[in-house]
């Protein structure tokens, strides 16, 4: 088994739409590698801070120093913060943290800091990396995923992944192993 470098990134692009990109076979030493994801972890410790505050505001203050130990050294995010809610007894679950304070458009969810794609894959390339799309059978980009695909990574060389309903594939197109209850498949293209 060999193993692939590579590295997942949020990114939204100038109408809103946010997604996730892989870059593949970077070179994680690259400096300017290091320089952007430096930034953005920076940006996600600054909305995690913001979010802290937010809480605190509301009169549902968590520990800073409880979260840090959620994260266990990695970058603060919603999710610890939520487990810290939790444990403070001011929700009944990580659910109930996104549904009341934390999940999109509510009162301690500051906007998610995320590059455009065209930066992201540009500091992939730069490490010398590949870009795909992560999630292609997502519905969460309103065009087919190929045009979105063709109008951030133009000419570049990249993974394309087809989905297809699990019902409009063929009996030679699905895996003979797989059960007819599994929705979806992907095939490369």
């Amino acid at each position: 088994m060999q193993l692939i470098v590579g590295v997942e990134l949020s990114v939204r692009d100038s109408s809103g739409v946010e997604d996730h990109l892989l870059g593949y076979f970077i070179d994680p030493e690259a400096a300017s590698l290091q320089e952007y994801l430096g930034k953005l972890q920076a940006d996600r410790l600054a909305m995690a801070e913001q979010t802290l505050g937010l809480l605190e505001s509301l009169g549902v203050p968590v520990s800073r120093a409880r979260v840090a130990e959620l994260a266990q050294g990695a970058v603060v995010t919603r999710p610890h913060i939520a487990r810290a809610l939790v444990e403070a007894g001011h929700v009944a679950t990580e659910h109930e943290a996104f549904a009341r304070f934390l999940g999109s458009g509510r009162p301690a969810a500051p906007r998610r800091p995320s590059p455009e794609p065209a930066t992201a894959i540009a500091a992939m390339r730069a490490a010398g990396g590949s870009t795909a799309l992560a999630h292609p059978c997502s519905a969460r980009i309103p065009t087919p995923r190929h045009d979105w695909l063709s109008l951030h990574l133009g000419s570049t060389h990249w993974s394309r992944a087809a989905c297809r309903p699990w019902s409009a594939l063929t009996p030679m197109q699905r895996p003979k192993s797989a059960s007819s209850s599994v929705p979806w498949r992907m095939r490369a293209g």
